[in-house]
């Protein structure tokens, strides 16, 4: 068993004594990458296919997470500059605040 953890020794002593919840969280997880990744267990994880598109689909939503928040926000503040602009050029003075009413309502 300790030849699967050949560099659980790179954690810290507080976090390596047996019975810490640590070291069954960091235990449970190098098992868990260990045994995906050997060849003795393909049997288990017959169907890597499913995996793969639980990869691609976070792969999508972080994508997704990018283009849309990101870009949301980027075409916010390009909304305000050019609301802003068009504030600025108005000469009525009580058709700026009527606008700036409606558009921020």
């Amino acid at each position: 068993m300790k030849e699967k953890y050949y560099f659980y020794n790179l954690l810290p002593q507080k976090y390596r004594k047996n019975g810490s919840p640590y070291d069954l969280i960091f235990k449970t997880i190098l098992t868990i990458i260990i045994e995906f990744h050997s060849n003795k267990t393909t049997q288990f994880f017959k169907n890597q296919f499913i995996l793969c598109i639980v990869n691609i689909i976070f792969l999508y939503l972080t994508i997704a997470k990018i283009i849309y928040f990101d870009l949301l926000n980027f075409l916010k503040v390009l909304c305000k500059q050019n609301i802003n602009q068009i504030f600025k050029s108005l000469s009525y003075f009580p058709l700026k605040f009527i606008i700036k009413y409606l558009i921020y309502s």
